[in-house]
């Protein structure tokens, strides 16, 4: 298999540089190596695989000796932490040890990693006799500024590591074929496995496909089984340490790998051209607002001048391996062509493999581990290197050997062809080398965020929690992916090396089950909205959680995470919890006039704040059995049910995972766990709307949201009334990345009565093309569609298409609305309206809409199904929520910082419609929850002569030309409301702002002062027209924004035009982008002014009946009445809103069964949450509202003992009935809990925790443990153990045995592995393509083999020199048609790329296949 067994160079003469020279020019190049990682962001900590390493590397390393780490996000198992324990753990740890700098320990890490690999390869190369001594240092340094290498090294250097120390895995190997004793070869090779850590398994198995392609290639037979045998357990013994581990953490994991990036994201790049020039890492090509990731991936992925580079490296090593004379060729394309497979797997283009689509969904499924293919590059890099040294060195060997000096002397020595050829190939080398290094020689490699150290005030802030925690939990908030911050970039969360206390966050995918992502979601739901809510407090103490920490020192715009400012309003309008503590300098603020971060939302805070949860908080709690509430929903039920005071002290059971034998419990109905499509890629803005039980997703990934098992039978679902479906091309309302989902703009949006609400397509797609169709319940004959489209949209259709079944118009479009008329037809059930034709109104995403689509004769709606809970004899309160919607201003210590582009409508739209299944019938009493609603009617309500005006007196009304911010806050009668922290906004596009005052009476206007306050992000005025009754008057405003007119005007209104303005720009910390801000008005007062009187802002206020929704329930309609205050409606704050009218003292009767309900909006006010509440058995009459007693839960003492990672002991007093027992930890079926001699039942509380049923009648000591925590902890010794035992077979000393005798081998034998696997590797990533290749090659052989014997000799050597040169020189130039066309079309994935790359494959694996026999 492995060919010829290669022989060195010629031998050498008596000037020939000694061995010891060559060890000193190898050390040279280590050094230099070593200073190029120094040369990368000198005197900081760069993010580099784990920021705990640099910090706390101890500590890291200890929680690894445990399977389960209490302290991270309410617990969760160690994700391959063990694989520190060994190499990259110690050496940082040493280094901490030393006390050596942590960025010096990162930059030696570095130094060791490139060290490694390049010796590597010049040993490997020495070891298979391929090329000189120079030719290896350069194939060395190539190998250790590889793609790959240079991508990984700065970001994430740990999966760089196995790829480093593959070379060493082969190196005690190839002495097997020479005689080496196959102990010592086998269990040396293994301990260099080992030391690839265990990290990352997929990135550990690269190492191995070489290794075992040249053990299956050893003759004899018999030598080959030993050494396949041997090294297998030797290399399983020596990575037992962490293998055993791994399959535990497999079998008690979350599916995290079904949340993360998917086959499609991570095969995209793995083209063959790509591949094969070490580009195939999908992470290179991610960029963003603030530039790509990794930059030093990046600039190799898309720079023409470095992808040239990379294409010529790869070039170079296939003309090497594509030389017969090169020693084990068959061994080394081989093993090209298994790293071609390997990491060509599931890619899917115009030309592709057998099966990609299958091995694309085995890559998402039972092949998910495996799913980053560009790990094992490796397999392919190595024989391209060695190809490389092989090319090199021959030419280098030629020029020496060739050298005539007697012939050529003096300058004519140097223009020798020999010596021009070896000059050629090495220079074209070595600049092909260094430009592919060119990010590591610019001091490139590390990713942007490095930072100096961690600001003292963070180490203040984790003291103080250490001290005040105890075994509580702190949650940190805001939630972040990768968390950025404006001292730097830790990329992981920066409490875990920094807290001893247990902590928790929502990061990009906790190891957490998927209830526990829901809850922290439901969570960072509330804070992003701003508004809190009444039972955050209650849901984080039962959860455990204490203290909250607000960390507003985050690079919020860069971490595409919620504003500080935004989140502390939500935790400061949350009943119950209270900021205690602060630390750090104030952060945000302080930029120049007229100049703004965010339109103002960076308003100044302190770096770290911490709030406490003001409740009682228990780690452990045990509860009678009968208190246990069925929730039918998820675990972010929980949150509604706590703000409706429906949530009792008791653990819940969700609906799906209630226990065998629990028997009968109350039930509660929510309409939680809506069935919905999730971009796990995103934070926030990242679902779809609510989806019906057909909808199918449209995102590529395994998992369509965070859910438990059974999930699908427990949803709450959309059905359509009066239609059977609406789709879309598009929708605004899809998960999807390119700024987020809005759910309001969902497809029924456009068929819902309601023209405020619209459809749009969604954002980055092409508007000509998009349609919109209703699918009818039954065959209708529709000759008439009227459709108004959605002026809000960036286009507006000029041209539409509507078909209904066979029957279809085309026609222009002029305006808002347009009335299409079908010639008559057939019934059909079907109605689409494509777009033709667009006018692009404004610049933007792109995208078009329908407001309203109405068809004659059918009115659509829409409600959403609760599924029904378990059998109960006891009525089951109903608690229903619209889903989230966010305000456009934020409130600073009552000053207003409004955004527009912050405001989310629910995709409730105006109104809360559900089915539910009653499952006993009862009076019930209904409590709803209403948020006051922007526009016109609250206006007036708070301006002057409204009900709730917040002055008193006279004073003006006022209209604007356009209004910018739908809130109250920002309307255009805040002008003269008396407060000048509330500041009318014009709209972007108007560019002839203007207001007018209106009077009951004339009044005389010698002037007018306009005020901006400072922190309002607008543009100010600067000259200002007035229009009234007695002419115009003009000027331009003083510093003090006055303007004093050259004559009195007497008018009763007065219109001011906004001439012109001192601009004012905001930079959009999200998009990097810088936008000019509209004119603002914070007070108009006209001159003489006089005083204006607020109101008082807390008064409670006497709305009028109808001022709230109207609630429709059992055929029963309710009106209500909102209960606020001034400061509720100004600030959009969610009222109680209240039943009125007649009747509105009793109960509704509700029977058994399903029943739709209803909340709709009124135009002050629209619904938030409804609930019912259960009274008196139905059948009894209408009752009055009166509660019925309900007895309080009752809760069992628990003694706390013995309390450790993995195992806790505790003691229960005796009790009758069955008691729940609950641990605010996650669930995990690894939790075991006994007591006197038995085992409790396990099961999940409150959809995420750790619960047990306790038998009736126990007392006595119960122990809680981890039962995994045994096995990995023996594991870990067991494979220590093992790993002890290889070494010492390995330096054991062998005895002496005469080297073997050399076998021939027979020439077919030797190709039967090539033939088989290479070939089986070829058909895997060629395809038919390379099959056709192969066949049309084969063909051209076997017809110039038989033309060959009726040649003329002098025409058969031609022939055969001919043939020589293809065999040379095809896949080469092959490649370089695929590289040219990916440099200059820029199209590596097009076809023409793909198929010039697979001939040169093709070509070079025929060349070994189709090789003569001797003689012929």
């Amino acid at each position: 298999m492995q060919g010829s067994p290669g022989r060195p160079g010629p031998v050498e003469r008596a000037d020939d540089t000694s061995r010891a020279v060559w060890r000193l020019r190898l050390v040279a190049v280590c050094l230099a190596l070593s200073a190029l990682a120094f040369l990368q962001d000198p005197g900081l900590i760069v993010i580099d695989t784990k920021v705990d390493l640099a910090i706390d590397p101890a500590g890291w390393m200890s929680r690894s000796l445990h399977v389960w780490d209490p302290a991270g996000t309410f617990g969760q198992l160690q994700n391959q932490a063990y694989g520190y324990l060994w190499p990259m753990g110690p050496f940082f740890l040493v280094g901490k040890l030393l006390a050596v700098p942590a960025w010096v320990v990162q930059r030696l890490w570095w130094a060791l990693l490139m060290t490694v690999a390049c010796t590597g390869v010049v040993r490997l190369a020495e070891r298979l006799h391929i090329g000189t001594p120079w030719a290896r240092l350069l194939a060395g340094v190539a190998f250790a500024l590889s793609p790959r290498l240079v991508t990984e090294l700065g970001p994430i250097s740990v999966e760089a590591w196995p790829s480093a120390i593959a070379p060493w895995v082969l190196v005690p190997l190839i002495g097997l074929a020479q005689g080496t004793p196959v102990r010592r070869a086998v269990t040396r090779s293994a301990l260099v496995v080992a030391c690839a850590g265990g990290v990352n398994a997929t990135a550990v198995l690269a190492v191995v496909p070489l290794a075992a392609i040249w053990l299956v290639g050893l003759h004899p037979f018999r030598l080959r089984l030993r050494a396949l045998l041997g090294w297998g357990l030797a290399v399983a013994a020596a990575t037992a340490w962490w293998l055993v581990p791994l399959l535990l953490l497999g079998r008690y994991s979350p599916p995290f790998l079904d949340y993360i990036e998917t086959a499609p994201v991570t095969t995209g790049p793995t083209d063959m051209t790509t591949v094969l020039r070490g580009a195939s890492h999908w992470h290179a090509y991610l960029n963003g607002p603030y530039g790509p990731p990794w930059t030093a991936g990046w600039r190799l992925a898309t720079e023409q001048p470095l992808v040239i580079a990379t294409l010529v490296v790869a070039g170079l090593g296939l003309a090497g391996l594509a030389r017969r004379g090169m020693p084990h060729r068959r061994f080394l394309i081989t093993g090209l062509l298994v790293g071609l497979a390997l990491v060509g797997l599931g890619h899917v283009a115009q030309l592709d493999g057998f099966g990609a689509q299958t091995q694309r969904t085995f890559l998402d499924a039972a092949g998910a581990p495996l799913r980053n293919v560009h790990k094992f590059d490796v397999v392919l890099r190595l024989p391209l290197m060695l190809g490389l040294a092989h090319l090199v060195g021959l030419v280098l060997r030629a020029a020496r050997t060739g050298d005539r000096p007697t012939l050529h002397p003096g300058p004519a020595r140097l223009l020798q062809p020999v010596r021009l050829r070896a000059g050629l190939v090495t220079g074209t080398t070595l600049a092909a080398v260094a430009a592919v290094a060119a990010p590591a020689l610019g001091g490139g490699l590390a990713a942007p965020g490095s930072f100096r150290d961690v600001p003292g005030y963070w180490q203040q802030a984790t003291s103080w929690l250490d001290s005040n925690v105890r075994d509580d939990r702190v949650l940190v908030v805001p939630a972040a992916r990768f968390p950025r911050y404006l001292w730097g970039s830790p990329s992981d969360e920066i409490v875990q090396p920094l807290l001893d206390r247990p902590w928790a966050v929502r990061s990009s995918v906790p190891l957490t089950p998927p209830g526990t992502i829901r809850l922290l979601d439901a969570v960072e739901s509330v804070l992003a909205t701003g508004q809190g809510s009444a039972g955050l407090a209650d849901l984080l103490a039962r959860s455990g959680v204490k203290y909250l920490l607000l960390r507003s020192d985050l690079d919020y715009g860069h971490s595409d995470t919620t504003q500080p400012i935004v989140v502390r309003q939500a935790l400061l309008r949350s009943r119950g919890i209270e900021p205690v503590r602060a630390f750090g300098p104030e952060v945000g603020g302080g930029v120049l006039p007229g100049n703004f971060v965010d339109r103002g939302l960076n308003a100044p805070v302190r770096a770290l704040e911490v709030f406490q949860v003001r409740r009682p908080v228990d780690q452990v709690v045990a509860y009678d059995a009968d208190d246990l509430t069925t929730v039918v929903g998820g675990p972010e039920s929980l949150l509604p049910l706590a703000a409706a005071g429906q949530l009792p002290a008791a653990p819940t059971v969700l609906a799906g995972d209630r226990p065998d034998g629990l028997g009968q419990t109350p039930v509660a109905l929510t309409d939680g766990l809506r069935r919905r499509e999730v971009a796990f890629g995103q934070q926030h803005d990242n679902s779809s709307a609510t989806l019906t039980p057909q909808d199918e997703p449209r995102l590529t990934a395994p998992a369509r949201d965070y859910l438990p098992e059974w999930a699908e039978q427990q949803s709450t679902a959309v059905r359509y009334l009066g239609i059977d479906g609406v789709s879309a091309s598009s929708s605004w309302s899809d998960a999807q990345s390119l700024g987020g989902g809005r759910t309001e703009h969902q497809p029924y949006a456009a068929v819902d009565g309601n023209p405020a609400t619209s459809w749009r397509s969604a954002p980055g797609t092409v508007s000509v093309g998009q349609w919109f169709e209703v699918e009818l319940r039954r065959p209708e004959v529709v000759r008439q569609v009227r459709i108004t489209f959605d002026t809000g949209a960036d286009s507006l259709p000029t041209k539409i298409t509507v078909t209904a079944g066979r029957q279809q118009a085309t026609v222009p479009t002029t305006g808002q609305s347009t009335q299409v008329t079908l010639p008559d037809g057939y019934p059909t059930r079907f109605v689409r309206v494509t777009v033709e034709q667009v006018f692009d109104v404004r610049a933007g995403f792109g995208g078009v809409g329908i407001a309203e689509l109405a068809i004659p004769g059918i009115q659509a709606g829409r409600t959403l199904v609760v599924p029904p809970g378990p059998a109960t004899g006891v009525p089951a309160p109903v608690v229903l929520s619209a889903a989230p919607s966010s305000p456009a201003c934020v409130f600073d210590e009552g000053r207003p910082l409004c955004d527009g582009s912050l405001s989310r409508a629910s995709e409730d739209g105006d109104r809360i419609d559900r089915t539910v299944q009653l499952p006993v019938g009862a009076n019930y009493q209904v409590a709803l929850r209403a948020r006051p609603r922007p526009g016109g009617a609250l206006n007036e309500l708070l301006d002057a002569g409204g009900a709730a005006a917040v002055t008193t007196g006279v004073t003006p009304t006022v209209a604007a030309s356009t209004v910018g911010v739908f809130d109250p806050a920002a309307r255009p009668g805040a002008v003269v409301d008396g407060d000048p922290a509330t500041t009318w906004y014009a709209a972007d596009a108007d560019r002839q702002p203007w207001l007018r005052l209106t009077w009951p009476r004339p009044r005389t206007i010698t002037g007018l002062r306009m005020t901006l306050p400072p922190n309002a992000a607008a543009a100010r005025p600067w000259r200002v027209t007035a229009i009234g009754d007695g002419g115009m008057r003009g000027g331009v405003l003083d510093d003090g924004g006055t303007v004093v007119f050259d004559r009195p005007m007497r008018t009763d209104d007065v219109t001011v035009l906004i001439s012109d303005l001192v601009p004012a720009r905001s930079y959009d910390p999200y998009r990097r982008l810088t936008q000019d801000l509209p004119v603002g008005v914070g007070e108009l007062t006209v001159l003489p002014a006089t005083d204006v009187e607020r109101a008082d802002p807390g008064q409670r206020l006497r709305l009028p009946c109808g001022s709230g929704p109207v609630v429709r329930a059992g055929g029963v309609n309710r009106r209500t009445a909102l209960l606020a205050n001034r400061r509720d409606l100004l600030e959009l704050r969610e009222v109680a809103a209240v039943p009125c009218g007649d009747g509105s003292t009793m109960a509704l009767p509700l029977t058994a069964g399903p029943q739709r309900v209803t909340a709709v909006g009124s135009p002050l006010a629209l619904p938030t949450q409804f609930t019912l509440t259960p009274r008196r058995p139905a059948g009894t009459g209408p009752a009055p509202a009166t509660e019925l007693g309900q007895p309080a839960a009752k809760r069992a003492v628990v003694h706390l003992g013995e309390w450790s990672a993995t195992r806790r002991v505790l003691r229960l007093d005796d009790h009758v009935g069955r008691r729940v027992l609950a641990l605010r930890e996650n669930a995990n079926a690894g939790w075991v809990a006994t007591g006197g001699g038995r085992t409790f039942t396990p099961f999940t509380v409150d959809g995420w925790q750790q619960g047990w049923l306790v038998p009736a009648g126990f007392s006595g000591e119960v122990v809680l443990r981890f039962a995994p925590d045994g096995r990995y902890v023996t594991a870990l010794a067991g494979g220590a153990a093992l790993l002890v035992g290889v070494v010492v077979l390995a330096v054991l000393p062998t005895r002496r045995t005469l080297a073997p005798v050399a076998r021939p081998v027979r020439r077919r034998r030797g190709r039967l592995l090539p033939v088989l696997v290479g070939g089986g590797a070829l058909l895997l990533v060629g395809g038919p393509a390379a099959a056709a290749v192969a066949g049309l090659v084969a063909l051209g052989v076997i017809a110039g083999r038989s033309l060959e014997p009726h040649l003329h000799p002098p025409d058969r050597r031609g022939m055969h020199r001919l043939r020589r040169a293809v065999v040379r020189w095809l896949p080469v130039a092959c490649f370089a048609v695929a590289g040219w066309y990916a440099v200059t079309r820029g199209g590596h994935t097009a076809w023409p790329a793909q198929l010039a790359a697979v001939t040169a494959v093709t070509a070079l694996w025929l060349s070994l296949v189709l090789r003569r026999r001797p003689g012929h």
